[in-house]
């Protein structure tokens, strides 16, 4: 890993991994440190290699003491005990892994500010170590608790990824949904690489897309191109999110239109499938996750 990444930022100089060098991230892997000039990162680069290091360096965020609501929530959803509160809308889980950059991260008043930050948030529950749960009142917030996270992101120092359960009827048959839910995000949040939150389905999708693909060799070629080729990748990524949109996917992207039209075609070239075609979207989508 220090070797590919010694490769990709020629600057980058090994360091003891509890070095502080100013305009330097530094990446922790095992014992060893790497100092790579901030200037040569994008801040997607950054977030993604702080992730990688953080994974193996950052002492976990400990689990809060619940509060009396918190309790509640807990035991109806993991016991299915009777819950005080009134049983009556639906209710949309998401479920995050968070990574304090700072040893000084506070989680219950990261706790308490995400509360306050929406009305429609019913409670957020410690989970495990570095997971947490937020159960909110309808799937139409889920836009802004996304923003809101973002946000904490920024002022808190963290990195918080994760993925929206579905919605469902909250009553008695809630806790089986949960329960059944929780399970499968649990066995597939550790995927989740890059500091986003991202719905159930895209995630199930890649799973299945991976078990019904991986006996077709075509799939190991257009696997590689894109591999090989981040731009590609990057594309095929954006587009899915925003449903084929391309004016929102080149905002995602940060280029203009006209470009990306151009990267378009160049892929149709090299690859003879159309992103602007729905099945070869997600075949192309299928493919990043694809492993022969």
């Amino acid at each position: 890993m220090f070797e590919q990444l010694q490769r990709l930022y020629p600057q980058a100089q090994v360091v003891a991994p509890d070095a502080v060098l100013p305009g330097y991230l530094i990446v922790q892997l095992g014992d060893q440190g790497l100092a790579i000039p901030q200037a040569d990162l994008t801040s997607k680069e950054e977030e993604l290699l702080l992730m990688m290091s953080l994974a193996k360096a950052t002492p976990q965020v400990p689990v809060v003491d619940l509060a009396p609501h918190q309790q509640a929530w807990r035991a109806f959803l993991l016991e299915g005990q009777p819950l005080d509160a009134e049983m009556r809308g639906s209710l949309v889980c998401i479920y995050l892994i968070m990574q304090a950059k700072s040893e000084t991260f506070d989680p219950v008043l990261w706790q308490q500010t995400l509360e306050d930050s929406l009305e429609a948030i019913e409670v957020v529950i410690p989970d495990e170590a570095n997971r947490w749960l937020v159960c909110l009142r309808g799937m139409e917030h889920v836009g802004a608790l996304v923003d809101i996270i973002k946000t904490l992101d920024i002022d808190f120092e963290t990195v918080t990824r994760g993925c929206v359960g579905l919605v469902a009827k909250l009553d008695q048959d809630y806790v089986a949904h949960f329960q059944d839910e929780r399970r499968l995000v649990h066995s597939i949040l550790s995927q989740i690489m890059e500091p986003e939150i991202v719905p159930l389905t895209s995630v199930l999708l890649r799973l299945v897309g991976r078990e019904v693909t991986k006996q077709y060799a075509f799939m190991d070629r257009l696997h590689d191109v894109l591999k090989h080729n981040p731009d590609y990748a990057a594309t095929v990524r954006a587009l899915f999110e925003h449903q084929g949109n391309l004016s929102q996917a080149a905002d995602e992207l940060y280029i203009h239109r006209n470009t990306l039209t151009y990267r378009l075609s160049k892929y149709t070239k090299e690859t003879g499938l159309n992103l602007q075609h729905l099945t070869d979207l997600i075949v192309s989508y299928l493919a990043l996750e694809h492993k022969g």
